[in-house]
């Protein structure tokens, strides 16, 4: 069993590692507590609403591209008018 400190260095820490989109999402990195205004907003916004309808990157992705929160992005894409995409994946159907 490997020791705690091998397994938290090994995970990734940088945002575009953990991506699976390749070229990576290109999403700017917000700092904690920081507030969007202005232009600033709008070119996020932007970006944010291109990721998630032209890439098909999931909400989640992208909290992990920005480090911004689910609850953030979800609003924002929301207020944005872009169309929510149902939840889940493929689903699996068991014959009994």
């Amino acid at each position: 069993m490997p020791s705690p400190t091998a397994i938290a260095t090994s995970t990734p820490r940088h945002p575009e590692q953990l991506s699976k989109f390749d070229p990576p999402l290109d999403l700017p990195v917000i700092k904690k507590r920081r507030r969007l205004t202005g232009d600033e907003y709008e070119e996020f916004r932007t970006k944010v609403l291109k990721a998630y309808m032209e890439r098909r990157a999931s909400i989640n992705d992208i909290c992990v591209a920005t480090t911004r929160s689910y609850g953030a992005i979800h609003k924002l894409l929301v207020r944005s008018g872009g169309e929510m995409r149902p939840p889940g994946g493929a689903r699996v159907t068991v014959k009994r």
